[in-house]
């Protein structure tokens, strides 16, 4: 009797924690506020598990009223609960422990806390050695890339393809013709990035990015980090990108404030490391926005210009 009575509370207990998590991804989704914790191309997988997660539920619950009505549930394959209060508690808490963390703890956006832990990412892609080995020019065979005596420079291609990078010298190219360049949520990691492969060509464009504000502690006043944290999958792979900003004003401005810049692409030299950098003419607050996150962008480069 002692025996079924302690197996259908083991039942209950796993059906109210597995309802609970399944009441929790409900709340997120009816709130929009699952975006903080997954990339909207995992939301499906999340919703499906949730149905799974309502089947288990269900099927703990119809085991708890078997065993309370006297009737055998238990078979050889099956795993019989421990009997040790400590064990249990332990196992339990396994699942219980995240559950009040995710239920207690507010849905907040992460910011410059990240950023002040994994470090920030100026130079989505380094031009390094290996990377410029192939790079055309219109130089001729055996000359060197200045000729000293009759001083005529040789040029070279503006925006090289380098090898595996090809669409971001296409789109380079594109951007380059335009008159003022819109940096949206969608692409900002691939706008970035093709800054800093061709910042040389790039230098003097407009442009108009939108961010929070970060700072490092060995900034000058007059810098910042316009920044934005891309996930890949979930909140836990969260990388911080962003890109230097140089004002007059920059010192007013508080950390993890968003803001909206429109400024020109330049260069400038950050520990020791030559960066992309935006020297901004307008800076406005705004409200965080509705996907504070960017995501990687896997279609056609074409479609951001859209």
């Amino acid at each position: 009797m002692n025996h079924q009575r302690n197996e259908a509370v083991h039942y209950w207990i796993r059906a109210i924690i597995l309802l609970i998590f399944l009441c929790f991804i409900v709340y997120l989704v009816k709130t929009g506020t699952l975006m903080y914790y997954i990339a909207p191309r995992m939301e499906i997988f999340i919703q499906l598990a949730a149905v799974g997660l309502f089947l288990l539920s269900v099927s703990q619950a119809y085991l708890a009223m078997q065993t309370a009505r006297k009737r055998s549930v238990m078979c050889e394959c099956q795993c019989i609960p421990p009997k040790s209060l400590k064990w249990n508690v332990g196992i339990y808490s396994l699942f219980i422990f995240p559950l009040l963390l995710g239920v207690l703890l507010p849905n907040t956006i992460m910011a410059s806390n990240v950023a002040s832990i994994k470090g920030m990412n100026l130079t989505p892609v380094r031009l390094d050695a290996e990377l410029q080995k192939d790079v055309p020019t219109d130089e001729p065979e055996g000359m060197d890339s200045f000729d000293a005596e009759q001083e005529i420079p040789i040029e070279r291609e503006p925006f090289p393809e380098y090898e595996h990078l090809e669409d971001f010298a296409e789109f380079g190219k594109k951007i380059n013709e335009l008159p003022y360049i819109t940096v949206n949520d969608t692409g900002f990691m691939e706008y970035l990035t093709t800054f800093s492969l061709y910042a040389d060509a790039l230098t003097g464009k407009k442009v108009e990015l939108t961010g929070f504000v970060y700072r490092e502690p060995d900034m000058a006043a007059n810098q910042f980090i316009l920044s934005r944290l891309a996930v890949q999958c979930c909140s836990a792979d969260a990388t911080p990108y962003g890109i230097i900003v140089e004002d007059d004003d920059a010192a007013t401005l508080q950390k993890d404030t968003w803001v909206q810049i429109t400024g020109t692409i330049g260069k400038t030299n950050y520990n020791n490391l030559d960066v992309v950098k935006v020297d901004g003419k307008y800076i406005h607050p705004i409200d965080a926005p509705e996907t504070p996150y960017v995501y990687p962008y896997v279609d056609n480069f074409n479609n951001l210009l859209d």
